[in-house]
């Protein structure tokens, strides 16, 4: 199992070419990292949320990034993969994981493009979750508060809950035993849906 809990711009999660687990930050804020395994687990945690000077407080980044995070797992990796901020948006590409995926993120869009998981809960309070070419053996759940959902060519062999409270809801090209689809200000929109 890996956990990680750290405040970035942004995390990109995907396979590595030599089978092992790698972690590169680019940190340009003097941010510390405590990494800890124990019982199975690997920890990688922020130790300090501040960023270094007061200019940070006021961001006129122009897109620039100050801090982003690569995390490469083997492509046999059997663990599960827990990932956890306040801050910063999250990338799969092109992954395999042999047990579950819980994503949680406090301001945030998750986005990913090919990922075959045991079990998918990915949440963000504010924040896009788009998906597609995913194939999940059992359950998958996508909610963000405010935010789209959007989720293409992909399958959930047991229950798919997708949901916004302020945003709309799109499936396409997608099959599972089980769907439903909620939002409260917003579309829902399905297409070539298969159960």
């Amino acid at each position: 199992k890996i956990e990680v809990g750290i405040d970035v711009d942004g995390i990109k999660v995907k396979t590595s070419s030599d089978g092992k687990i790698h972690l590169t930050c680019t940190d340009r804020d003097n941010l510390k990292y405590y990494i800890d395994q124990q019982d199975g687990v690997l920890r990688i945690q922020q130790t300090n949320k501040e960023r270094g000077s007061i200019f940070s407080l006021f961001s006129f980044s122009l897109n620039f990034r100050n801090t982003d995070a690569v995390l490469e797992l083997p492509e046999d990796f059997e663990g599960d993969l827990v990932i956890k901020s306040d801050v910063g948006d999250v990338t799969l590409t092109e992954l395999t994981l042999a047990s579950a995926l819980d994503i949680s993120l406090g301001t945030g869009k998750v986005s990913s493009d090919g990922l075959n998981a045991k079990t998918v809960s990915v949440k963000s309070n504010v924040g896009d979750i788009k998906c597609q070419n995913w194939t999940v053996e059992q359950y998958l759940f996508l909610e963000t508060k405010t935010g789209d959902v959007i989720l293409d060519n992909s399958t959930v062999e047991e229950d798919l809950i997708a949901q916004s409270k302020v945003g709309k809801v799109k499936v396409m090209n997608t099959q599972a035993k089980t769907m439903a689809f909620t939002t409260k200000t917003g579309d829902i929109i399905m297409e070539l849906l298969a159960a």
